[in-house]
């Protein structure tokens, strides 16, 4: 089970909830089961995963009380899998390092978090030049946005992740 764990989400225009969200979408079409995880007040699940919210937006001033949540969903969903972005992954790297289960980074702009098992870049300037990230991640055009958006490869997804160190 892979879960999305997501500050913002649609109808939120965001690009990287945009993101977040075509991928999880992408990977459920694909047999994936998939949920997303999030602190947007109104999300949709569209043609999308299921939906669960529950953090509210006191990541901020209630840290510690969005992190008890955060642990506790994954005490109780039990992914294969964490993939999450900027806000959450700062926010609550915490949790995901504690919770033992391996985690995703999407970077977006910025820099890896050293603890996350996996950082997948998008921006090219950010992008390692090693051959495994050029083939877990690769780049298509949206015709209707004309941005730049994520595509793994769903084999080279399941390697990476498989790869992935115990914790």
């Amino acid at each position: 089970m892979i879960l999305f764990l997501s500050d913002l989400w649609p109808p939120f225009p965001g690009g990287a909830e945009r993101l977040a969200f075509n991928l999880a979408r992408d990977l459920m079409r694909r047999g994936e089961d998939v949920t997303a995880l999030t602190g947007y007040e109104h999300p949709l699940q569209l043609d999308g995963p299921p939906v669960i919210q529950d953090l509210g937006f006191e990541v901020f001033d209630g840290r510690d009380r969005g992190g008890a949540r955060v642990a506790a969903h994954l005490d109780e969903i039990r992914p294969d899998v964490v993939v999450t972005h900027a806000l959450y992954a700062h926010q609550f790297e915490r949790e995901l390092v504690a919770s033992g289960v391996p985690w995703v980074q999407v970077v977006l702009n910025g820099q890896r978090i050293p603890t996350a098992h996996l950082g997948v870049h998008i921006t090219r300037a950010s992008w390692p030049r090693s051959s495994m990230w050029r083939r877990i991640v690769s780049t298509t055009t949206s015709r209707n946005v004309g941005s730049s958006i994520l595509t793994i490869e769903l084999a080279a997804f399941h390697q990476a992740v498989a790869g992935l160190p115990s914790s």
